[in-house]
């Protein structure tokens, strides 16, 4: 429970750093996917086999609304408080999103986004290369 609480809080990190930052020579893009489809956070879409343009703007609209709510409770509590608490509710949004996002996306698809997304989060735990 601990590393899972962990994790959710580097990637809301790495979620609010994104969203922070403009690229470099130009204005915020919106949503959780950069320029040229490129991901700012989270699973690239593109590495989903035989996603379609449909599934890729839904999926990108729940994981928008996640990075939203997160970016709320922790604007809400100053990043003080309850951080347990605070990490609970985390996980619970993220929990939330995956369960819409398993109905956008056909079963081996999610496979895949969740094998991503295990990926990304042992990545950014320091257990592969490109962590933080």
């Amino acid at each position: 429970m601990k590393k899972v609480t962990m994790m959710l809080c580097m990637l809301f990190l790495a979620c609010a750093a994104a969203v922070a930052q403009p690229p470099q020579g130009g204005r915020p893009q919106g949503g959780p996917q950069g320029q040229g489809g490129q991901p700012r956070f989270g699973v690239n879409l593109d590495e989903i086999p035989e996603i379609t343009a449909d599934q890729k703007t839904k999926v990108q609209a729940e994981l928008t609304k996640q990075m939203e709510a997160m970016r709320a409770l922790f604007e809400q509590g100053g990043g003080q408080g309850d951080m347990q608490a605070n990490m609970q509710k985390m996980q619970e949004l993220h929990e939330k999103t995956n369960q819409a996002i398993a109905k956008i996306l056909t079963k081996e698809q999610f496979k895949v986004y969740t094998d991503k997304e295990a990926e990304m989060m042992q990545r950014m735990m320091g257990g592969g290369p490109g962590g933080f």
